[in-house]
Formats: structure tokens, sequence, C-alpha cells
């Protein structure tokens, strides 16, 4: 709700819960400090509904405000007696806890591996079973038994198809943050079934053997080896899968392009065991490259710039643009007087701040002295730019 909210009474402890009914027909708004507590309701007293905007957070909690602030008034401040912590409780659910496992998620062959599995594929992930509190206890007696037949509560199937609209909801928004754990309905079974990288299939891609594509369809044919019957070949160009192949079938696939497209594709085999262990192999192709670089314009730091230790972390900002995409932009630099180059920072993401601008955050200084700043940049077919280097005194 916010600091300036009708629930807040200053610097003094206050907990408040406010509540609205269907169609505005009730708004209220109740809460206590360690010494008095207050309920306020808001309505027609015909049940006729109220405005749209008639939420007890709008309309009852300003009255409960205003009678809290009245009847508190130079009263001392009182805080909350913090309760020990209850010990013995039965179901992990009530401590906050729910059932999870830790693996090595292969996301793109749908494959759990046990986390000590290995093999240098998935990254390590947590799996944690997630549904409404009436799936691991019963209303009546929240200590008792687990219900063993939870879906017989009137309202699980609706607290139910809530919480899981909440576990897709979330896993599909941090699907690319390894931190955040994936949340089902069940936990799943890793499977290992090796005892060291050998035991994996190994795929070769035969054809085509180069990397320098401009004509299209372009034919791949793998060839897998395995001590374990393969139960299926896929094909993925740039994550999407084109082709899969039984084991009975040749181990081809073609993909096309059009005649005017000029980048890069990505192509990734997996070659799936009947026992789930999984080979890959991978090729990046270069297709219809042309010999333009990208251009680039390094915008800060400007030639002289100083920059003091408090200038840090500080923003190197970039223009790169090419007509066929910018693979990554590296901004780099070089102290008078040494001859290593040490990289500030690289990254492949366009800033929402410009068209075609890249920024690098310089974390920390690298200590007083003159330094040259200079940027490469790469576009997606393999060429590169490198810029005139800044010169910057640090401090």
């Amino acid at each position: 709700f916010g600091t300036r909210s009708s629930l807040q009474l200053g610097s003094r402890p206050v907990a408040a819960k406010t509540g609205t009914t269907q169609d505005y027909r009730d708004g209220w708004t109740v809460g206590y400090t360690p010494s008095i507590a207050a309920g306020v309701w808001v309505g027609n007293n015909d049940y006729t509904p109220m405005s749209d905007r008639s939420a007890g957070a709008n309309t009852a909690a300003p009255l409960w405000n205003a009678f809290m602030q009245r009847a508190l008034k130079n009263k001392p401040i009182e805080q909350f007696t913090k309760p020990e912590q209850e010990q013995n409780i039965p179901h992990g659910v009530l401590r906050g806890e729910v059932p999870e496992i830790k693996g090595k998620w292969d996301k793109t062959a749908g494959v759990v591996y046990t986390a000590d599995c290995p093999i240098a594929v998935g990254q390590t992930k947590t799996f944690k079973e997630l549904h409404s509190i009436l799936f691991y206890v019963r209303r009546g007696n929240p200590r008792g038994n687990v219900p063993s037949n939870a879906e017989n509560d009137s309202q699980f199937d609706r607290w139910e198809s809530s919480v899981a609209a909440w576990r897709d909801q979330h896993n599909i928004k941090t699907a690319d943050n390894p931190e955040e754990p994936h949340y089902g309905p069940s936990l799943p079974e890793p499977t290992c079934g090796i005892e060291n990288q050998e035991d994996l299939p190994k795929v070769t891609i035969v054809e085509p053997n180069k990397t320098v594509v401009t004509e299209s369809p372009v034919q791949v044919t793998v060839e897998v080896d395995s001590q374990n019957p393969i139960a299926e070949v896929r094909f993925l160009l740039d994550g999407k899968e084109i082709q899969k192949r039984r084991s009975d079938e040749p181990y081809t696939a073609s993909f096309s392009f059009d005649n005017d497209f000029s980048g890069r594709k990505t192509l990734q085999v997996l070659a799936i065991a009947e026992n789930k262990l999984i080979g890959r192999a991978h090729r990046t192709f270069i297709i219809n490259p042309d010999d333009a670089p990208p251009q680039v314009t390094l915008h800060t730091p400007q030639e002289n710039t100083v920059l003091q230790p408090s200038s840090f972390p500080y923003t190197v900002k970039v223009t790169a643009k090419d007509s066929n995409g910018i693979e990554a932009v590296d901004v780099l630099y070089k102290k008078e007087g040494d001859s290593g180059t040490r990289r500030i920072g690289r990254t492949s993401t366009q800033s929402s701040t410009a068209p075609d601008r890249y920024e690098v955050k310089w974390d920390d200084s690298p200590g007083p002295g003159t330094y040259e700043v200079f940027i490469i940049a790469y576009d997606k077919t393999g060429n590169f730019t490198e810029t005139q280097p800044r010169q910057v005194e640090i401090q």
C-alpha cells in the first residue's frame, strides 16, 4: 500500500488488513496496535453496490486511520512482542517449507539429472512442489493427518487453479534465471545412469563440413556412436526443432534461408539414448557473409576525460550498428606503459536509452594513471571494427 497509505500510523507499529466483497458491496479495514483493535465497515444499508472504486483501502481505511490517530493521541508508542517460535509443527507447509529437489536440468532435452551426475550438461536447478494449502492440511484440523482426498474439499479446485496459474506465470517469467526455482505439481525424478563422460553418445556433424554457407537448402548429416541403443536424434536450429529421427531412420535434416539473409544460425544435434543419456554436437554457420564491418561510435568517455575514484561505477556508452546485426561489443583499456590489454566488459544487449546503443559498466577504478579506452564491435558474420583509443586520466 506504500508509506503514505491510510494503513500507516507514522512511526507507530500497527497491523492492518483491508477487504472488499464482490460488486463493491462491502469495504472493510481491521487493524490493531498492541493495546487497541478497531474495525470499520463501509457500505450501503440496502446492500446495493458502491462505486467501482470503493475498495476497503479507499473507503474504510481512511475512517479507520482517523479513529486510530485520535484514540492513540498522546499515547506512548508500543512495540509488538515477538512470539516464541512454535515447536513440533507437524507439516512442512506450516513451517514455510514445500518438497523440493535439486538436479541438473537439461531444458532442451527435458531431462533432469541428479546433482552429482558426472556429465557436463544442464544447469543446476531447484524444483519445488507447490499446491494450495488444502493439498497439504485439513481446514478443520491443520495439525492432523494429511488429507487423503484433498480434492473432496468444496474449495479445493478453486484454490488449486489459482496456485497452478501462479506456478505457470512464475516459471515463464523466471525461465532464464537459474537462481529461481521451477515450481510444479510434482517433483521430477532425476536420472543419471552414467559413471563417466565416455558413456554418453558421441555425435559428429559430418555434413556440411564447413561453417560458411551460401546455398540453400543446407543438408545436414550426422553420425552417432553409442554404447547404448539410441531412442531418437533431434535437430534444433537456433533453439527450435527442425527434425526428429528415430534410430531406424537416417540421421539427416535440412534447413533453408532466404537469398537476402546474411547472419548466423546455430545448429544443435541431440542424440538421446534409451536410458536418457544425451550426446550432443553443435555448429554455428555464417550465412552469406558480407565484407562490411560494423559502424561504431564511442560516446563516453570523451578524449582527455578525467575520472575521480568517486566516478566509478562509470558507464561507457557506444553506438554500434550493422545490417546483419551486432554479435557483441567489447570495451577494453590499456594503461600507459603496459603492454597488456584488459577488458572492461562485453555486452550483446542493446540499451533502451537510444537506438543501437550499447552500455557497459566500468565497475571499479583500476588505479591512478593514464589509460586508452577503445571498442571492438563484432557483427553476426564475423566482421569487426576497432575504434581509435580515447585517452582517459584517472586520479
